[in-house]
């Protein structure tokens, strides 16, 4: 981004920024205006959900017009997260970029080779093609038929839930 002309303001731990501590977010967003989310955990875990979903609602409310979130978009796991950000009242858009372009872009951020082969690899075993189907588990063990994750975090934003 910065070679394209735009203002970087990096956001890490060397900067001051922690995921976990909700008091490190307001002065890393205050004047920005959009934001790129990187979670440092897996993006399915059961925290990233929470976090992104908190994070969002603190940039919206400190007037962040964009926000980004970069993973496997359609990954199972990546869903909450995903859904998250659309509770925040945010349109999610998706632009598919090929995992071997990822990877140059990440090297051109100084991420190490080994790091970025380790996140090709993986990128491309998940988006291949394998992991597209429904299958029957909520049927067979609850009895009934599953409920589209997007009403789920409707709801849940609704009551609240990632309000803090």
């Amino acid at each position: 981004m910065g070679a394209a002309g735009l203002t970087v303001r990096a956001a890490s731990c060397a900067q001051g920024f922690d995921w976990t501590e909700r008091s490190t977010w307001a002065e890393t967003l205050r004047g920005a205006d959009a934001a790129y989310l990187v979670c440092p955990t897996d993006v399915g875990a059961p925290e990233a959900a929470r976090n992104v979903g908190l994070f969002a609602h603190e940039a919206v409310g400190l007037g962040v017009r964009r926000l980004v979130l970069l993973s496997a978009r359609g990954e199972e796991r990546a869903r909450p997260t995903e859904e998250a950000l659309r509770a925040a009242r945010r349109e999610l858009s998706y632009r598919a970029v090929p995992a071997r372009e990822y990877g140059a872009r990440l090297a051109g951020f100084g991420v190490a080779p080994e790091e970025v082969a380790f996140l090709v690899e993986l990128f491309e075993s998940l988006l291949d093609g394998r992991n597209a189907y429904l299958s029957d588990g909520v049927r067979r063990v609850l009895g009934r038929e599953p409920r589209d994750f997007a009403d789920f975090a409707g709801k849940a934003a609704m009551a609240g839930a990632w309000k803090g």
